[in-house]
């Protein structure tokens, strides 16, 4: 039986970053999930290039997707890097490989939420202001 329309998750909107470290401070910093201690340990004291490439390598790691799998079950608004890569990765300093993975991992992770309320579909919210976006939508 899917569950009641009072007990279904929202969406949330994606909460503004002017840079990346803004970002990962968003993830770090969100109320809901676990403590993020791999991601303040690989992202704390990097700036730039060398923050770029830190995220990426976390971007494609399989472990921290299914990490991330199993957060989403308790936690379905769960802000990830991704939510921020996809979306703004290529002013950043992002290559397009991992972007695009970015832009996978997020929408599968849309999915697997979705999927588990009976939804047909899950995103973060939006402005309508946000070109990056909707061009993927």
């Amino acid at each position: 039986m899917p569950p009641s329309i009072s007990t279904l998750p929202q969406p949330q909107p994606l909460p503004p970053a002017k840079d990346l470290s803004q970002a990962c401070s968003r993830v770090i910093d969100q109320w809901q999930g676990d403590p993020a201690t791999y991601f303040i340990e690989a992202t704390q004291g990097r700036s730039g290039q060398d923050l770029v490439a830190a995220v990426s390598r976390m971007i494609r790691k399989t472990s921290a997707v299914e990490y991330r799998e199993k957060e989403l079950g308790k936690y379905p608004s769960l802000l990830t890097i991704e939510d921020y890569v996809w979306r703004y990765g290529l002013g950043w300093g992002f290559d397009q490989d991992t972007v695009e993975m970015a832009r996978q991992n997020a929408l599968y992770y849309d999915l697997l939420v979705a999927s588990d309320y009976g939804l047909a579909v899950w995103r973060r919210e939006q402005s309508r202001s946000d070109q990056e976006f909707t061009r993927y939508l």
